[in-house]
């Protein structure tokens, strides 16, 4: 039973993405005004710019790259059958997607897949929906309770002041991977200012769930 049950999950994810597939294939990109923008040569006919994201030796060498010749916005081309798509480090833009306008800006075809497999959850839900769901969590967001976690996160981030200091010791200046070190401090905080226990993921312990943590992101 649970064996026919993998296959059907199986069939239906392979269904959905086929969908997802073809339907990008047959539609007609769009560009409206990106198409003044920027945008750098794309060396994949099905992936367009995104294969490079994955090539790159280390997260966000690409979109290094790309800002020091086109600035802080421009257009990528995407895979076949799609449109291109924005790209903005302009943290007032981003804001205003993420924020101001949250609402207005609606979610891609990702977000329709983990609702297929996980159900109207935060991810996935959009508009009423999801401003319910958030309304719904924010008491746990509140000044009191993140309050109490402010020590435990000023300790956690004078750990990585530390570590980076210590990086510097021998080196005139170095690049450091944020997403990595901040995925790190997120966890040990929430670890120790929630849980009450340390995970260790600022100081490297081995560890069987670190190792799976990472293997995720």
């Amino acid at each position: 039973m649970e064996f026919v049950s993998v296959q059907a999950v199986s069939a239906a994810i392979g269904a959905l993405t086929a969908y997802v597939f073809i339907t990008r294939l047959l539609r007609k990109p769009q560009d409206g005004d990106l198409s003044d923008l920027p945008r750098p040569p794309h060396t994949s006919l099905l992936a367009g710019n995104l294969s490079e994201f994955f090539e790159a030796e280390n997260v966000g060498d690409t979109d290094a790259k790309w800002m020091q010749e086109y600035g802080t916005v421009f257009r990528l081309k995407a895979a076949i059958g799609s449109p291109d798509l924005l790209y903005t480090a302009d943290p007032q833009a981003i804001r205003y997607v993420l924020d101001t306008r949250g609402y207005q800006f609606h979610k891609r075809d990702t977000a329709k897949m983990f609702r297929f497999l996980t159900g109207p959850t935060l991810v996935a839900a959009e508009g009423e929906e999801h401003a319910r769901q958030r309304k719904m969590l924010l008491p746990g967001f509140s000044h009191t309770i993140l309050k109490d976690l402010v020590p435990t996160c000023l300790r956690m981030s004078e750990r990585v002041v530390t570590q980076w200091n210590e990086l510097l010791l021998n080196e005139a200046s170095i690049m450091v991977d944020i997403h990595s070190w901040l995925s790190r401090l997120t966890l040990d905080a929430i670890g120790q200012g929630v849980l009450s226990y340390d995970f260790g993921a600022l100081a490297d312990t081995p560890s069987e769930f670190l190792e799976a943590y990472r293997n995720v992101l």
